[in-house]
């Protein structure tokens, strides 16, 4: 195993060993999450800390492009989501995009040459237009995936109900600062420069 991963869970262990961050007692009780978070693999986006959340704070779902699976096709992704929404009764499920992502740049480029079952993958998303930037690109494949969460039907009956909101979000890698869906305005604005809901 890598080395430097080693060390790190030595380092952890040796700075947390009689005072971990977290409630023990609490964390073995159970988990009342908020949020529901579906974002990339990349290992540049780091939710847990650039959102500043704790143990138990976040339900996070990961996979390259931060894509929804159609529903009824058994993926993890909706299972977990129905686990969040139904049974954890999260009351915010947020799909987050990043800039620079490979799998939006897969999804938009010449796929002839990418392994079949990543061509396979990208079929649970959508092109952007013709002349798209990448970071539009980004945004259009958040915008997607939003549209996509909101068909499970685990997710539509929660909307129906007045228990769940559904956002779209974009990180930026380079800032560590984030960009969230303003549906009034049609355009993503930085988290810190919006006007604070009422």
């Amino acid at each position: 195993m890598h080395e430097e991963f080693l060390r790190g869970i030595a380092r952890f262990r040796e700075q947390y060993a009689d005072n971990l961050p977290w409630d023990p007692e609490a964390v073995a009780r159970g988990q009342s999450p908020k949020i529901v978070m579906l974002t990339c693999s990349d290992s540049r986006v780091v939710p847990h800390l650039t959102t500043s959340s704790g143990v138990g704070q976040l339900f996070m779902l990961r996979n390259a492009g931060n894509f929804v699976p159609r529903p009824g096709t058994g993926s993890s992704e909706e299972a977990s989501i129905i686990c969040a929404v139904d049974i954890l009764r999260v009351e915010h499920a947020i799909v987050c995009g990043h800039t620079h992502c490979y799998a939006v740049a897969a999804l938009n480029g010449d796929r002839s040459k990418l392994d079949p079952a990543l061509i396979r993958w990208l079929e649970n998303a959508e092109r952007a237009g013709a002349g798209a930037s990448p970071p539009a690109q980004v945004e259009h494949n958040v915008l997607t995936q939003v549209a996509r969460l909101k068909q499970l039907p685990c997710v539509r009956n929660a909307l129906t109900e007045g228990r769940l909101q559904v956002h779209g979000m974009v990180y930026d890698i380079e800032s560590g600062r984030f960009t969230v869906y303003d549906a009034a305005s049609g355009t993503f604005v930085w988290v810190d420069e919006r006007k604070p809901s009422k």
